[in-house]
């Protein structure tokens, strides 16, 4: 993993580069290299510190994981610093989004960011390099994962240059779409 850092952007979050390198890790999901990193750099108290600060300026939403310090993966970032982090590169943000591997019903651990240099070709070729189109993209893919999850069917999820060829958002779109209005017997006054 390359981590680039300017000098502006660390003033601009007021972080300091090793604060900067755990929210680059808690937002690039690598949370085993984050726990080693910590352990190695920081106290607890240090630790419980560097958390504190980051809830404070409201970089992390998660609160629930300072009860927990060696579980990172409950750690969440907050749009603040999102939108702070936010590169030109769109397809840099789709690949961050794009599950890294899920395992298949078989207990075997597949892969599915394969052949990214294709990947990124096609996706350049999908959105047409227009934010609007990779916001929708990021939107439906975000949608997928979070039912895939809920559901227990992230083991069918497909690899990523099949699912940018087959336009795999566009069976999502129709559901994020689609808002049920229900309405009650009576509530309509005429």
């Amino acid at each position: 993993m390359v981590i680039e850092m300017s000098l502006a952007l660390l003033d601009n979050l007021k972080l300091t580069p090793n604060e900067l390198l755990v929210v680059t890790l808690i937002r690039h999901k690598e949370f085993t290299i984050l726990s080693d990193f910590l352990k190695k750099e920081y106290s607890q108290t240090q630790m419980s510190d560097l958390f504190s600060k980051l809830v404070k300026l409201e970089y992390l939403t998660s609160t629930s994981f300072l009860q927990n310090y060696h579980d990172y993966s409950r750690c969440r970032l907050s749009n603040k610093i999102y939108s702070s982090l936010k590169t030109e590169d769109l397809f840099e943000e789709f690949l961050e989004e794009y599950p890294k591997s899920v395992v298949r019903t078989d207990n075997v651990i597949d892969y599915l960011r394969t052949d990214q240099k294709h990947c990124s070709q096609i996706y350049l070729l999908q959105t047409k390099n227009s934010r609007a189109r990779h916001d929708h993209i990021m939107k439906c893919l975000k949608f997928e994962t979070n039912k895939r999850t809920k559901d227990g069917s992230m083991k069918f999820m497909v690899r990523m240059g099949k699912w940018l060829t087959s336009e795999a958002w566009k069976a999502y779109e129709d559901e994020i779409n689609n808002t049920v209005i229900t309405q009650s017997y009576g509530t309509n006054i005429e």
